[in-house]
Parts: C-alpha cells; sequence; structure tokens
C-alpha cells in the first residue's frame, strides 16, 4: 500500500481517479484541472515540444503553476472502504497543511451519496450536522424522499462523514511520533 500520496510516473491515471469519484468528470476539481490544462497550453510556445530550453526563458510564475499542475495530475488518495470502514488516507498530512475541506470540492447529494445510504443512515447524517429536527422529518418519508430532502438541508452547511474527514494535525502528530 502506498504511505505517500505523491507518485511519480510516465502516464495519469485521471481516468481511474474520475470513475472512482462520485461526480467523475463533473465533479469541480476536475472541472479546475481541465481549465488550468488548457490555460497552460495556451502559454506554451508553439515549439514546446522539440525540447525545454524555453523553460529556461518562461517567466518564473509560469513554470510554478506548471510544476503545481504536473504535481497535482500525481496526487493518488484514493481508498477503499471495506466491511464498513476506510483506511487511513495517505493524504490527510496534505490536506492538514493545505487546510484542505472536502466540502469546498464536493457537495453530497441524492445521487453521489444520501441515495446510497439506507433511510436510517440519511437521518443520522443529518442528526450529525445538527439537523436533527430535519433528521426527525426524514424519519417518515420514504427513502427516495428522505434522500432528496438530507441533499436540500445539507446544501448550505459544511458537514462531511466520519469517514471521510482527514485526521487532525493532533492525531498525525501522534500517529508519526508512534510510527518513528
Amino acid at each position: 500500500m502506498f504511505k505517500n500520496p505523491l507518485q511519480v510516473r510516465l502516464n495519469t491515471s485521471h481516468m481511474g481517479l474520475c470513475d472512482s469519484a462520485p461526480t467523475g468528470e463533473n465533479g469541480q476539481a476536475y472541472t479546475v484541472l481541465m481549465e488550468q490544462k488548457e490555460h497552460i497550453k495556451a502559454l506554451l510556445p508553439e515549439d514546446w515540444k522539440k525540447d525545454f530550453t524555453w523553460l529556461l526563458a518562461w517567466p518564473v510564475e509560469h513554470v510554478h503553476n506548471l510544476m503545481g499542475f504536473c504535481v497535482a495530475w500525481g496526487i493518488n488518495g484514493v481508498q477503499n472502504r471495506e466491511c464498513g470502514r476506510t483506511q487511513l488516507s495517505p493524504l490527510d498530512g496534505l490536506e492538514t497543511i493545505m487546510g484542505f475541506h472536502l466540502r469546498d470540492w464536493w457537495q453530497p447529494t441524492k445521487d453521489n451519496f444520501f441515495g446510497r445510504l439506507s433511510k436510517a443512515q440519511i437521518c443520522e447524517a443529518l442528526t450529525q450536522a445538527g439537523l436533527t429536527g430535519a433528521a426527525s422529518d426524514a424519519e417518515k418519508m420514504k427513502k427516495g424522499d428522505a434522500a432528496e430532502f438530507a441533499e436540500k438541508y445539507m446544501a448550505n452547511n459544511r458537514w462531511v462523514p466520519e469517514w471521510m474527514k482527514a485526521e487532525t494535525t493532533e492525531t498525525l502528530l501522534v500517529s508519526n511520533d508512534i510510527a518513528a
């Protein structure tokens, strides 16, 4: 198993990543990466494939932008969920340092999340988000209606399922001390 989220390879795994993500190529992260790709392509000199000498004359902010884009394609944090549990993510440390919050990039909807849960799990999610009244209302609905209801009520908060949250900085520090 990979312990480091940065993997250098000669091919990208974005198709596998898109297949694993509930939003796939319609997701915000993929859209931003594609916009960045087009931006970088527009900056490249006409003969950029000939050699890399143009990089020496390129403005440093363009080089940093290109490097960041290339690194972003090398990050792979796909996790397996087995027996109701998710393994620790190799991205936890990176996400903590970056101040990454999943809800900046993913919104739970009926199609990509709530529709895949049981009605009891939908109600539990609403309760975890502090929406106990909404959870009580959802208990009285059919599952599909409860999933749609949860999507509406969760749209304006930052709730993320516990198993999708990164470890806290303190937990990471303790884990690193134990591993050392």
